[in-house]
């Protein structure tokens, strides 16, 4: 057996194995909403006016659908009971030099919408590793993080399954210099700032299959990058820290993927209205997106089922394609 194969075989003792559950350390709170509203630039009613949220189909205040894995996540001081799946797969990860890690894909399923006073608590395991791949980042593995969430009274909420690529770093490309400037972009990745947000109900018999949403352009700055890494709970250095993100073979800190779901969450339901409920997400990170671009989001209607509708949603910066994603929406009827 070569020592690849044997490090392999390693990985693989730890997929399917459970853990032991991650309680969020606080409930779901107003204020914490918020705060992700503001880094977002998201105005939906919903998530902010009480008054309107309880005469809605809501009946009260609820959180952005894609904030669903946030509320579990251990935070700057990284406090969470040691032996979870990803700590044990992560120790034999690190042992062979594969330190720096991106997210690559986040699918999520929601089966209600969260409210403030939910605390949720979170079972993970590792749903598959790859063998050793040559990627355009350097040489590593894919990993599948798949977490359940429950509210502490043992109602289901949703799922999410994080894909991962840990790399080791000393097999990372050189990254050129680049003096790209959103004045630098293609014409196709200028547009309006902000498309109009719609304050009513969006009927699905108006929706058509082939329908165009709107394109928002979003100045991408270091700012904004902290601003939703934080909001998000999320304080990987990578998002933060330009020297860290150096060293782990970026050019520059980039947008967490997190941040992006907001987006695309914040750029859907504008655009369908603040009664519609985002049933599922499922995103796949391409380049990164850095400070000093432009993130153009556009969107293309791709199936309609009496009130359930699909968007595929795609993310450009001057690098290429940074995201693209399929939401399901359910309409209200």
């Amino acid at each position: 057996m070569t020592h690849e194969q044997e490090f392999f075989e390693r990985l693989q003792a730890v997929v399917g194995r459970p853990g032991p559950a991650r309680v969020a350390k606080d409930p779901i709170t107003e204020p914490a909403i918020r705060i992700w509203c503001e880094a977002v630039d998201d105005w939906n009613p919903a998530y902010q006016d009480p008054q309107w949220a309880q005469a809605s189909r809501w009946g009260g205040i609820i959180a952005p659908a894609t904030t669903l894995n946030m509320w579990t996540l251990p935070g700057n001081r990284r406090m969470h009971e040691a032996g979870e799946p990803l700590d044990q797969i992560n120790e034999v990860l690190f042992s062979g030099g594969f330190t720096s890690v991106a997210a690559v894909n986040n699918d999520q399923d929601y089966l209600r919408p969260l409210r403030p006073g939910d605390r949720l608590r979170q079972t993970q395991h590792i749903g598959m590793v790859t063998p050793e791949k040559q990627t355009a980042l350097g040489v590593g593995h894919f990993l599948d993080l798949v977490s359940d969430y429950h509210t502490l009274e043992g109602e289901p909420v949703g799922r999410v399954t994080l894909r991962m690529l840990r790399w080791n770093p000393d097999t990372s490309p050189a990254v050129p210099p680049t003096n790209a400037t959103p004045d630098d972009l293609p014409e196709a990745l200028t547009g309006p700032t902000r498309p109009p947000r719609r304050v009513d109900v969006l009927p699905s018999e108006a929706v058509t299959k082939g329908e165009h949403l709107a394109p928002w352009a979003i100045p991408v700055t270091q700012s904004s990058i902290a601003a939703l890494a934080t909001a998000t709970y999320d304080f990987n250095d990578v998002h933060l820290d330009r020297d860290a993100a150096i060293r782990r073979g970026a050019k520059d800190v980039y947008m967490n993927i997190l941040g992006s779901s907001g987006l695309v969450n914040c750029f859907v339901t504008d655009w369908a209205g603040p009664e519609a409920e985002v049933r599922s997400l499922r995103l796949r990170l391409r380049k990164q997106n850095h400070p000093g671009d432009t993130l153009l989001l556009s969107g293309e209607v791709t199936e309609v089922d009496d009130a359930t509708v699909t968007v595929q949603v795609v993310g450009r910066n001057s690098l290429g394609d940074h995201l693209i994603a399929d939401v399901q929406l359910q309409l209200p009827w």
